[in-house]
């Protein structure tokens, strides 16, 4: 559950992980801690142990810890499931973030899927806490093998109608025509052409809201995790990372930008250096380091992109720095 948490948290916020996070590991310290002497025991004693206790009740229990009281543990599980499945329902059903000037990061699709999850984890914890209570020893044992197999069927069918969110593609409307399919490393430049008007037809697919969400989430990976220093950069990764489809990039390419992906990646890697040699803090280093620690592959390939997006060559931009 606090994996799960921390996956829809990461989508949809791209919130990174803070010092405070650490918090979430307190249940596990204690449990760890609890234990701690039971771990250290050789494997014939804990073999004992376990061979002792006939009814998996007792096996349930928890009663071999060091200072927390029986059935404790129990509590603390269900407790922090409970907890995070609200947290999660927080997070999914809160009031839509643009009427506060926000932006949600996460595709439609992704949404869903998370829905999805978050229901079918309600089918594997509610029976489990109803068990507790209302039912006989015979019926707990199938709601606890079954309550689990069901919520992973669910989840698994989903996925398995849904290969975009394991993969980040969409095989039923990706278009093998776009740049995007035609040229997707980054480090090559020659795929530079706008896309063609017989394959302009599927840009409309695409509304302005997915454009604005996919611009959100692009905006914060180039400018808070500077992906683009990344030389083997492909289009693939960014379908993994925004979890929008080749087909949805490649229509905020030419929608917004009107550049092809090496275009754009270019740009921010070119930006990126130029911002570096105008500081001072590059300008000592070599073509070759220039280009690498910009994110190119090639010292050739970094002087065509510097040259297209400033006009000048990087030799000529230090240059007219050094006369200012």
């Amino acid at each position: 559950m606090p994996l799960s948490y921390f996956y829809i948290r990461q989508t949809i916020s791209y919130k990174s992980l803070g010092l405070i996070d650490l918090l979430h590991l307190l249940p596990l310290l204690v449990f760890v801690a609890d234990y701690f002497p039971f771990f250290l025991l050789a494997g014939e004693r804990k073999m004992e142990i376990w061979r002792g206790l006939s009814d998996y009740r007792l096996k349930a229990g928890f009663k071999e810890g060091w200072f927390m009281p029986e059935g404790s543990h129990i509590i603390i599980r269900y407790a922090s499931m409970m907890l995070y499945w609200i947290l999660q329902f927080r997070l999914l059903y809160r009031k839509p973030l643009q009427s506060s000037g926000e932006k949600d990061l996460a595709s439609p699709i992704q949404l869903t899927w998370f829905r999805w999850l978050l229901w079918t984890q309600a089918i594997m914890i509610l029976p489990s806490l109803l068990t507790l209570i209302f039912v006989t020893k015979q019926l707990q044992t199938v709601l606890y093998a079954l309550a689990p197999l069901v919520s992973a069927l669910l989840q698994g069918y989903f996925l398995f109608t849904h290969p975009e969110i394991l993969y980040g593609i969409d095989a039923n409307k990706q278009n093998l025509n776009t740049p995007l399919a035609n040229g997707y490393n980054a480090g090559n430049d020659n795929n530079v052409a706008p896309l063609p008007e017989t394959n302009s037809s599927y840009l409309d697919l695409v509304d302005d809201s997915t454009l604005n969400q996919i611009e959100a989430l692009l905006n914060s990976i180039m400018k808070k995790e500077e992906a683009f220093l990344n030389p083997n950069l492909k289009v693939a990764d960014l379908t993994t990372i925004t979890g929008f489809d080749s087909h949805k990039l490649a229509a905020y390419f030419n929608k917004r930008c009107g550049i092809t992906f090496n275009d754009y990646i270019n740009t921010h890697r070119v930006n990126y250096c130029a911002a570096k040699l105008e500081s001072g803090e590059y300008r000592a280093k070599t073509l070759e380091a220039l280009s690498a620690e910009s994110g190119f592959q090639s010292r050739s390939t970094f002087i065509r992109a510097f040259k297209k997006s400033k006009g000048i060559t990087p030799s000529e931009f230090v240059h007219s720095i050094k006369v200012v």
